[in-house]
């Protein structure tokens, strides 16, 4: 099975509702609808969903490449009271957001990793709503969301200040937090004020669990699979912040001899069950 994640987050997602063979997604930075996608693998599963892209360049690609989910180009805030926001962006578009400076951060963290000039960040202007507005709109009386995953560089709180979590309630939201500021911040919204479960922080991104008898799965699940290969559609994607294939993401309280037995055992099955 192909996995399109930047880390493998579509693996552990897939461990979660494995037993689902129709469900309901929401994708808030949705990109290209392919490239480092949480959600694609779920498409292709049969599943029904939202995609949000703010950039309307890069929209157009994700909704051509996701036929079968419901695509909106839009910035997510967290009140209804404007209709417009300034997008921040870099030329492919990967680092793009609402927070100039934490757009600009990041994507100069990035470049600079791979030993390259900082990018060109450029402003336009897009389509501003909430999330509740758009789900009302183009689902009205849905309530069921199995998983929402928000990845908006510096701005997922302020998506979710427009997500009525208390209606919706989704059992798992993968939110994206590049600061240990952005990290507290959503853990203090999504535990301390939703009453959801921190159950894992897989390199850039925070699970949250509704229920209790996920914490465990999502917290002790090992990751291991092969990544889809970005397309080069815009010239500069392939580059950008994708690895090929993933090695095992292991809990973070395994330590010492008991990590190295498990290793050795997940090696093991790892290589009986690949086709």
């Amino acid at each position: 099975m192909k996995y399109y994640s930047q880390f493998g987050e579509d693996y552990l997602l897939r461990r979660v509702f494995k037993e689902k063979s129709k469900g309901f997604y929401i994708d808030v930075g949705a990109h290209d609808g392919i490239n480092l996608s949480n959600t694609y693998l779920f498409e292709n599963l049969g599943w029904s969903g939202l995609c949000v892209e703010a950039n309307p360049a890069i929209f157009e690609l994700c909704r051509k490449a996701r036929p079968n989910a419901t695509c909106v180009n839009a910035a997510c805030m967290g009140s209804a009271n404007r209709n417009s926001i300034e997008l921040y962006t870099d030329p492919s578009g990967f680092y793009s957001g609402t927070d100039s400076a934490s757009t600009r951060e990041s994507a100069e963290a990035a470049f600079r990793a791979r030993g390259e000039p900082s990018p060109r960040i450029s402003s336009i202007t897009v389509p501003a709503t909430t999330l509740d507005k758009i789900l009302e709109q183009a689902f009205p009386g849905r309530v069921e969301v199995d998983f929402l995953s928000v990845d908006v560089e510096g701005a997922e709180l302020e998506v979710l200040k427009g997500f009525d979590i208390g209606r919706y309630r989704p059992r798992l939201m993968v939110l994206e937090a590049n600061s240990k500021e952005e990290d507290q911040m959503l853990d203090e919204y999504a535990v301390s004020r939703h009453g959801y479960t921190k159950a894992r922080r897989m390199y850039v991104n925070n699970f949250y669990v509704r229920d209790p008898e996920d914490v465990a799965l999502v917290a002790n699940t090992w990751v291991k699979c092969r990544l889809a290969r970005m397309e080069d559609e815009l010239g500069e994607l392939v580059k950008l912040g994708h690895v090929d294939s993933v090695g095992w993401s292991r809990p973070a309280e395994l330590k010492g001899w008991p990590f190295v037995k498990e290793w050795i055992r997940k090696e093991l099955q790892f290589l009986i069950e690949r086709p």
